[in-house]
């Protein structure tokens, strides 16, 4: 890599600095640079690289070809090259190379056209004259420039030239034509210059010197190229720079001085000083912050470069003008002054190599550099312009003043721009953020520094942490709470000038009140005062020590003076040697301190113990060993060492305190960020900025700042969201990052951007495959992976798997590197991956990515199709979704397009995303259709099918099925034909065909037989098993059901697994089994979250309704009910919906809300007769007929239950019918028809038993014992009280054993029956007290209790009774106390208050019950 001109080379090497030679310039314009620019930048970084290769690509030829006629490029300047010929070489020969050139110029422009629809064109100058070249700066940092009429000349003919033109100045146009030209620029053509070869010998063949020593190249480069020396390797990366261009005003000597000085500047900020531009003669100097070495603070470095050599400059005249009067020179006539402006920028930019093998530039190229060049243009002299990201970067440091704002070419706003004062303005004040987060630690350090006294060793406070985590700000902290009792001393090391007592100088400086601006009369006049003031202090200081101190300190200000560079006349310092200097000014400074903490309680603090220079360390550790009995603490602050190692500051023999502090823990994050963004957090926005911050505070308030400032905050249900995932690294954490990085070793380095491919966990495994490819060897990494573990940027997570200690330190290091580098990697990556993990499924969505990020859509396109496939099968549907719309992006054709939305179709048909399914599959027929693709017109023909029958749109569904099954049968496809087949079989099912429907089953499973689809014959099974289970068939169902389980549990069919468990539990459910169906809908309805199946969500949530309605769980079967009903509203599905509607009309029923009751159970009745389901609109009669009987509307009950037996008759469904008889065994029970309503509870019992329809067991058993009771057969009544007790016991509810219980004791007490009353009263008072909030519950008992105390104390049963009374106000209950105390007492009073009060209930509400009292009352009336 070549980056000086050759002359500069070659005179360096023989020891010469500066010289001139007569000699060819060609100055070669780009045209079409800056619109190239504007296109390719409108990605920024995208765009910087392809304008680095595109230069690249255009700078080789020409390049090769300046130097085949023995030129050398001697500037880059973006878009154009300014070459120095050899003096040996003739006008004619130069002349032919910039028709070559030209020539080359027409072939990349027809290249450029084709490629990237960028004109481009050329405009060549040429010119003859004196050259002058100069080397400058200091050993280990040089630098050249040029200058040269002859230079501007060939400038200023290019300027005037046309696309593909040569002009020359007249200066080169005379030894062509062998005449002197009238005009100053003539224009040059090829044909010119053949007609001057036919009469000229001048032309020779000539071709590039190879004499330059490799080695001698690289050491003499590494003199003027310091910075870059380690980066030849590298075609360039991304970084965040500072720009900034400095434009020099001054005759050639002052401006050599000023060069001189800008190089030791930048040497002292570690500014990489690009160029210096040959144009002006000599023009400005282009220097970089960042690149190719960054620094933490580099936006700071930059503006003090600039104040400070605007300071130097002005030191440059005055020791001229003082040199000058000394010697008696009269400067009146001489120009000596030194005019100086400015542009600085801030942002991305490609930092990289530009031009050739044979002669390039390490440089930076894009929108930060052009700003920052603009702005220096139009920035008046001695006035420095800054864009606002300066301004805001560097608020707390420096002072700005807002100009007008600037129009930029290619842009559609104005640039604000804002002029840099002279003067650095720290402010200690510049947290505009509460404080948050360090509370305890602020008490704690509080309470050490309350702890200055007089008399005990001092204490030694250190503060630990990395960067970022709120060291200063906690120090800063304590600083506003205690000022006004402490003095602090705040000293803050400088990373940036590491000079002898650095720190020192500014602390006192900023004491003394001393400013780099003023004039050295006025410093000295200003420190002399000021030195009086702090004398005067410690004079009235009541410590003792005081006088001693006085008297010591108040002729030594001259020594302080020297450190601080005040002119002093003191002839004692002048004669003094350095060394005794230096000891001398330390000893003073060591009791000048001391000195202050006697006027004053002192805190010494040393921020960024890190940073510290050796003077200032040896000068604060001998403070530190004469500070025994004086008020004075030390507070330091330290980030840890690269290695995670602390960094010691041996103080003495000091008491030491630690506090290290650490990034912060979640509830730290969360008041952090809530106090930034001031509103209500999201869960998301928490874990979005706690992810990309690492917890660290800095980064959380810089992130913060970042969301804010760029709107990338939105509110989602009132509380802040993140807009977007991926967020650019805000400048002030990537500084710290970037600066970090550029402290590893090249190789390291070079390992981390690798491994940053991978992601932020990497495999080991991977690394090393990736590694051996890239570097074609086997080599172990081990070890160099423990180096990048002992340097804090990745930590060992498990064995073979490292990860990067922060997910923001991953993202910088990928960021950073180019992107045609970066596709390199992912390819290398992706290979790496297949080699690895073979066929294994769950990394072809990574090795997916990783090939669409190296440009390899056909292998990205496989992956992406195969892991949507895998991950649909996983049930991870959004990721299956991504993966498939990834296929899509990369190849739209339309088989490819088909095959992926038919994919997609059966994902939103699972998600219940309905609009989308349908959207899609509208698509997709139409797409099939044009392309004429009958088998694709098949899939969605069927896939219309399925969504019409998930909407309960049965007819149509059927259709579609019926037109998909001709179409299969046309192809011979008989997978799919037995497919639709069983499709429509479920239509059928729902529309209560099951002849129908069990064809169609039976059909499926005879090809899946024959097929071999195992998959396909279980779920056909199981679709049979839905018939069984409609007609009560529950062991066949069953055995269909455990078949599919078994099946889908083999092949790892999810879907399968959910379906059989489903109506497994509808079984165990009508088994009587609530449980063992609790449990099982549990397990379903966690694998539908998991595979994100909401329409068997649904059904799950309905039955485990109907579980706790049947467990007397009225709440939670409510829930799940109104769950389902939210879900089928969501997806559209009219037929669920009617069976949410009509479960929780159950509640109402259950709550006597008998209106709501019929309105629910009517709306499902109602739409099960639009689909034709006749299960569920039998249910729905039964419940209706339930609420008829339970207010008296008896004909009506008897209408809708003579239509539920008439349609459950002619549909075979034996459970309905059990039902619907024991409905009209009630309705015989009501009307008194003892005989009938016996018939239909037997009836009922022949049908559940037949069918094991054990959840009915127990009202078919309790209503038996009742009626046996009423016809006084006893035996038969207490044998089905005994079953009906053994039922609820095995149900295990409470209020049905309790209620059974009652009826059962009741039984007892009615007919005198022998029982262990009191036995049997405890157990119901037990259940009782389990139900605490069932009133009838409890009624019953205290009945209970009184009618058998009235066994044995009627007069006591009557005082009981007759408090009843006064506790009870529902007339039942009281008419039944009435009953009871008449019975005890035969009061006629009591006789006619039971009496009315049943004629008054059986007037509301026709009761078999009340009818009897009233006819047992009216058989005993009393006689008067």
């Amino acid at each position: 890599m070549n980056l000086l001109p050759d002359i500069i080379y070659r005179n360096y090497k023989g020891n010469s600095f500066s010289g001139k030679l007569y000699t060819h310039i060609m100055y070669i314009d780009i045209i079409g640079f800056t619109a190239m620019t504007e296109q390719f930048m409108q990605n920024s970084k995208e765009g910087a690289e392809k304008l680095s290769i595109f230069l690249n690509e255009i700078y080789q030829p020409v390049i090769e070809l300046v130097k085949n006629y023995q030129g050398d490029v001697i500037s880059f300047a973006g878009d154009s090259l300014c070459v120095l010929f050899d003096n040996t070489m003739t006008s004619l020969q130069i002349l032919e190379c910039a028709v070559l050139i030209e020539e080359t110029f027409t072939e990349i422009k027809n290249k450029m056209i084709d490629k990237e629809n960028v004109q481009i064109g050329v405009k060549i100058g040429l010119a003859f004259g004196h050259v002058h070249w100069e080397i400058c700066g200091k050993e280990n940092f040089r630098q050249y420039f040029f200058r040269s009429q002859t230079i501007t000349n060939a400038y200023k003919a290019q300027a005037i030239c046309h696309d593909t033109e040569i002009k020359s100045h007249k200066s080169f146009t005379k030894p062509v034509l062998n005449k002197r030209p009238v005009e100053e620029f003539t224009t040059l053509r090829k044909e010119m210059l053949n007609d001057l070869k036919k009469d000229s010998s001048l032309i020779q063949k000539t071709q590039a010197t190879t004499d330059i020593d490799p080695q001698t190249l690289e050491a003499i480069q590494a003199e003027f190229y310091p910075l870059i020396h380690d980066t030849y390797s590298y075609k360039g990366e991304f970084r965040q720079i500072v720009c900034v261009f400095i434009s020099i005003n001054a005759n050639i000597d002052m401006f050599v001085k000023a060069i001189n000085e800008l190089i030791v500047l930048s040497e002292d900020y570690g500014a990489y000083l690009n160029k210096i531009d040959v144009i002006d003669n000599p023009g400005p100097v282009m220097l970089v912050f960042g690149a190719p070495v960054s620094y933490e603070n580099n936006v700071y470095r930059a503006q003090a470069l600039v104040n400070h050599f605007r300071i130097s400059v002005k030191k440059i005249v005055k020791d001229y003008e003082n040199f000058m009067a000394n010697k008696s020179v009269d400067l009146s006539s001489r120009d000596y002054t030194i005019e100086l402006k400015a542009g600085i920028s801030f942002g991305n930019a490609f930092a990289g190599f530009v031009g050739s093998s044979l002669r390039s530039e390490y440089t930076c190229l894009g929108d930060t550099v052009n700003v920052a060049a603009r702005l220096c243009m139009a920035a008046e002299w001695n006035t420095v312009l800054a864009t606002k990201e300066i301004v805001d970067l560097s608020k707390n440091w420096f002072q700005y003043e807002a100009k007008k704002a600037l129009p930029l070419r290619g842009k559609s706003f104005e640039l604000e721009v804002f002029a840099l004062n002279e003067n650095v303005v720290r402010t200690d004040d510049f947290y505009d953020n509460p404080f948050s987060g360090r509370e305890i630690e602020l008490i704690f350090l509080r309470k050490q520094i309350t702890t200055i006294n007089k008399g005990r060793a001092p204490y030694a406070i250190y503060i630990y942490g990395e960067a970022g985590v709120g060291k200063s700000r906690l120090i800063h902290e304590m600083i506003r709470k205690e000022a006004n009792h402490i003095n602090f001393i705040h000293i803050y090391t400088d990373n940036i000038i590491k000079k002898s007592f650095n720190p020192i100088k500014s602390w006192i400086n900023k004491y003394f009140k001393i400013d780099h601006v003023m004039i050295p009369a006025e410093r000295n006049t200003i420190f002399d005062v000021n030195y009086e003031l702090f004398l005067k202090q410690l004079k009235h200081s009541k410590d003792k020590r005081s006088d001693e101190f006085y008297s010591e300190l108040k002729n030594k200000s001259d020594f302080i003076k020297s450190l601080l560079n005040i002119q002093t006349s003191n002839p004692q310092i002048q004669s003094i040697s350095p060394k005794d200097l230096y000891e001398i000014v330390s000893y003073v400074l060591n009791r000048f301190f001391l000195a202050l903490s006697l006027i004053q309680k002192t805190c010494i603090i040393l921020e960024d113990l890190q940073y510290i220079d050796n003077d200032t360390y040896q000068l604060i550790n001998s403070i530190s060993q004469n500070s025994f009995n004086f008020p004075l603490l030390f507070l330091i602050s330290s980030r840890y060492n690269d290695d995670g190692s602390k960094i010691p500051l041996k103080l003495a023999d000091l008491r030491i305190v630690e506090i290290p502090l650490k990034v912060f823990k979640h509830k730290e994050l969360s008041e952090m960020v809530e106090k930034q963004i001031q509103g209500r957090l999201s869960k998301e926005l928490i874990n979005f900025i706690g992810e990309k911050s690492g917890n660290n505070p800095f980064y959380i308030e810089q992130i913060c700042h970042y969301l804010l400032e760029n709107n990338l905050l939105i509110k989602k249900n009132k509380a802040f969201v993140p807009v977007q995932e991926k967020i650019e690294i805000p400048g002030t954490i990537n500084a710290l990052i970037v600066s970090r990085i550029d402290r590893l070793s090249r190789e390291l380095k070079d390992i981390i951007q690798i491994a940053s491919v991978i992601g932020r966990e990497v495999d080991i495994s991977l690394l090393n495959e990736m590694l051996n490819e890239i570097y074609q060897s086997h080599n172990s990494f081990e070890q160099k992976y423990r180096d990048i573990e002992n340097e804090q940027i990745w930590v060992l997570i498990k064995q073979l798997k490292y990860i990067f200690r922060h997910v923001l330190i991953q993202e910088a290091i990928y960021d950073m590197q180019l992107r045609q580098r970066l596709r390199q990697l992912h390819e290398s990556c992706a290979i790496s991956m297949e080699k690895i993990y073979e066929a294994r499924q769950e990394y072809f969505l990574n090795i997916a990515w990783h090939y669409e990020k190296a440009g390899n859509e056909d292998k990205a396109k496989t992956y992406y199709m195969q892991a949507g496939d895998y991950l649909a099968t996983q049930y991870l549907n959004q990721k299956a979704l991504e993966a498939y719309d990834k296929v899509l992006e990369l190849d739209p054709e339309n088989l490819t397009y088909l095959e992926v939305l038919d994919k997609k179709v059966k994902i939103y048909n699972l998600t219940g995303m309905k609009n989308e399914e349908n959207r899609s599959i509208q698509e997709g027929l139409i797409f099939a259709k044009n392309i004429k693709s009958d088998y694709f017109y098949m899939r969605f023909l069927t896939k219309q099918g399925d969504f019409n029958r998930s909407i309960s749109n049965y007819e149509d569904a059927q259709e579609n099925y019926e037109k998909a099954l001709k179409l299969s049968q046309k192809l011979n496809n008989f997978k799919e034909e037995a497919d639709i087949k069983g499709f429509l079989g479920i239509v059928f099912l729902r529309r209560g065909k099951y002849d129908e429907a069990k064809a169609c089953f039976d059909f499926k499973i005879k090809v899946c037989q024959t097929l071999n689809d195992i998959k396909g014959e279980a779920y056909a099974i199981s679709n049979i098993g839905v018939i069984y289970l409609r007609r009560s068939q529950f062991e066949q169902a069953l055995e269909s059901y455990e078949y599919l389980k078994m099946i889908s549990e083999k092949i790892h069919d999810k879907f399968g697994e959910i379906l059989a468990l489903g109506n497994i539990a509808l079984i165990w459910y009508n088994k009587g089994d609530l449980d063992k169906a609790e449990h099982i809908l549990l397990e379903e309805i966690r694998i539908c979250k998991e595979i994100g199946d909401v329409n068997r969500i649904s059904n799950a949530y309905n039955n485990l309704g109907s579980v706790y309605w049947a467990k007397d769980d009225l709440k939670n079967a409510l829930k799940y009910y109104e769950m389902d009903k939210y879900n089928c509203e969501i997806r559209g599905d009219k037929h669920g919906l009617a069976y949410a509607i009509g479960n929780m009309g159950l509640i109402y029923y259950a709550s006597k809300e008998y209106q709501k009751s019929i309105k629910s159970f009517t709306y499902w009745a109602e739409e099960c007769e639009k689909f034709q389901d006749y299960y569920g609109m039998t249910t729905a009669l039964s419940n209706i007929s339930q609420v008829y009987l339970d207010t008296s509307q008896i004909d009506l009950a008897i209408q809708v239950l003579e239509k539920n037996k008439n349609i459950c008759e002619k549909t075979g469904d034996e459970g309905q019918l059990s039902l619907t008889i024991g409905n009209i065994g009630s309705i015989h029970y009501e009307k008194g028809e003892l005989d009938k309503a016996l018939e239909c509870y037997l009836y009922r019992l022949k049908l559940i038993l037949k069918n094991e329809e054990k959840v009915n067991y127990f009202v078919t058993y309790s209503n038996l014992a009742r009626i046996y009771a009423e016809k006084y057969c006893h035996d038969e009544s207490e044998a089905y009280f005994q079953l009906a007790i053994k039922e609820a016991e095995f149900l295990k509810s409470d209020k049905k054993l309790a209620e059974t219980l009652s009826d059962y004791l009741r039984y007892k007490l009615d007919y005198h029956l022998p029982c262990n009353y009191k036995h049997l009263l405890h157990q119901i008072e037990d259940l009782a007290a389990k139900l605490n909030e069932d009133d009838d519950i409890k009624f019953s008992v205290d009945i209970a209790r009184c009618r058998i105390l009235s066994l044995s104390h009627p007069e006591k049963a009557v005082i009981e009774f007759e408090k009843l009374l006064n506790n009870h106000t529902i007339d039942q209950n009281r008419g039944l106390i009435f009953y009871h105390i008449w019975r005890i007492t035969q009061d006629p009073n009591y006789h006619q208050k039971a009496l009315e009060m049943y004629k008054q209930l059986n007037q509301n509400k026709h009761e078999y019950s009340y009818r009897k009292k009233i006819k047992e009352l009216e058989a005993n009336k009393p006689k008067f």
